[in-house]
């Protein structure tokens, strides 16, 4: 029972983050309907919703069994699940986001930041994205070596903690590689030419 109210909850959020998303997005609501002037701590809230990663996350606790052992909902646990989220959407939203400007879709981070005067230009918006996403990532080995310093005890007692943590980094890293492989982004075509 905990599971499914948690999975309708993010369902919810994730379905209410998408029809805010595409209130936001210019290309689909004209002149003044659009919510396009938004800061990024904005933006990301509705992201974070709106990716569908939330949704997954509860899947993944629910086929481990989790709810039996609310360790996982240790803050530090939780802040690795905010990270792994936060690295998610910034990093599909620079590879994205040529795509997705070529189709007046503007509803990304680095277009956010551009629009709202946070940098210069386009390019100094990728690259500020670039620079949370290294921090992003860098702020979640420390907290993944101070979870197995700190609950290795816990671990060992429940591997299904382990397990939970080995999917929140391999949706990291799993994100990552599908966004340079799908065709979806076009990618997949500068990935060959980078090895060249």
């Amino acid at each position: 029972p905990e599971s499914r109210e948690r999975f309708i909850t993010a369902m919810e959020h994730h379905l209410h983050a998408v029809s805010l998303q595409q209130s936001s997005n210019v290309a689909l609501v004209g002149g003044e309907a659009c919510n396009a002037e938004m800061g990024m701590a904005e933006y990301m809230a509705i992201r974070r919703q709106s990716s569908g990663f939330m949704v997954g996350f509860e899947l993944v606790q629910y086929v481990l069994g989790l709810d039996e052992d609310p360790i996982h909902l240790h803050p530090i646990v939780e802040e690795l699940r905010d990270l792994v989220l936060d690295y998610m959407c910034m990093c599909n939203d620079l590879v994205s986001c040529r795509m997705e400007l070529a189709s007046e879709t503007y509803f990304n981070l680095p277009y956010i930041l551009y629009h709202n005067g946070s940098v210069e230009s386009l390019q100094d918006a990728v690259e500020t994205v670039v620079e949370m996403v290294e921090r992003v990532d860098a702020r979640s080995v420390v907290v993944v070596n101070a979870i197995k310093r700190d609950h290795a005890v816990s671990m060992e007692k429940e591997p299904r903690l382990k397990a939970y943590l080995e999917n929140l980094v391999s949706f990291m890293s799993g994100t990552l590689c599908w966004s340079f492989e799908t065709v979806r982004y076009g990618m997949c075509d500068a990935k060959l030419e980078m090895s060249r």
